[in-house]
């Protein structure tokens, strides 16, 4: 009986250890207990708001496993935004970015890629219908204007696809956010939104006025920049990440479809 009873204790030890390890440990953070995060406020439904869309949910899952807090510092501004880890003092920063070369150059350090995307061009429903505007080639000798956010990657192969379309830089327009951008377009200022297909899709899914066109795939992914500082909080973080994504087979498309699909 005696024996029993160890065996049962020592069984319903390794229980608990197993059941203490599905939860990451917190990593230290610049806020103790809180996780805070630089978010771009105008690139819908990856981040928007005052810490709203895909990725905002994402780091919501990894705050609960790792039983911290969350506090979202709202930026306006998409250029630079991978450097605000370093430059504002937050652990990490979201807004759709591309892990460039360049931008890890600067000394932003990234997460993995957590969703791919190519790249493309809004515009008004009726251009296109009536073959107004089909690709980069239909604003060759036009005054027809694309509308572009500075320091974007969409902004950079919107320069390389006008480059080979033989279109000069004067066709492009920025404009300092997305909300910016769209308004432009609406009221015809500009005949076109050069970015990632995810913003513009979201948008097309909006308005029944506007469509998505153009698609070249780069090869991109979205990925969130991280405290360049801390080593052990990248290491921790992917591995969160990892955790809550079930290794990369839950993404941007299950939570499109159920936006609590991270903490499940």
């Amino acid at each position: 009986m005696m024996k029993f009873l160890v065996g049962l204790l020592i069984a319903i030890s390794a229980l608990g250890l197993a059941m203490s390890g599905s939860v990451s440990a917190s990593p230290t953070l610049r806020q103790a207990g809180v996780m805070t995060v630089c978010s771009y406020t105008q690139f819908a439904p990856i981040s928007y708001g005052h810490g709203e869309g895909y990725e905002a949910d994402l780091l919501r899952a990894i705050a609960d496993e790792w039983r911290v807090g969350i506090e979202f510092i709202p930026i306006e501004q998409f250029d630079g935004i991978w450097l605000t880890p370093s430059r504002l003092g937050c652990d990490i920063a979201i807004g759709g970015i591309t892990p460039t070369q360049e931008r890890k150059d600067q000394g932003a350090v990234f997460s993995p890629t957590t969703a791919s995307f190519a790249q493309s061009l809004l515009v008004r429903r009726a251009d296109h219908d009536s073959g107004r505007i089909i690709s980069y080639k239909s604003f060759l000798d036009t005054k027809m204007i694309i509308g572009v956010v500075p320091g974007t990657t969409g902004e950079s192969f919107a320069w390389q696809r006008a480059e080979e379309a033989g279109l000069p830089r004067s066709v492009f327009k920025q404009y300092s956010g997305e909300d910016e951008l769209l308004a432009a377009l609406k009221r015809g200022e500009i005949d076109a939104i050069a970015r990632g297909e995810v913003g513009n899709r979201y948008q097309q899914g909006l308005d029944a006025e506007l469509l998505t066109i153009d698609l070249r795939d780069f090869g991109e992914g979205f990925a969130m920049s991280l405290d360049p500082a801390n080593t052990d909080f990248q290491k921790q973080f992917a591995e969160a990440l990892a955790s809550v994504t079930q290794s990369g087979t839950i993404g941007f498309a299950q939570w499109t479809a159920n936006h609590g699909v991270f903490k499940q």
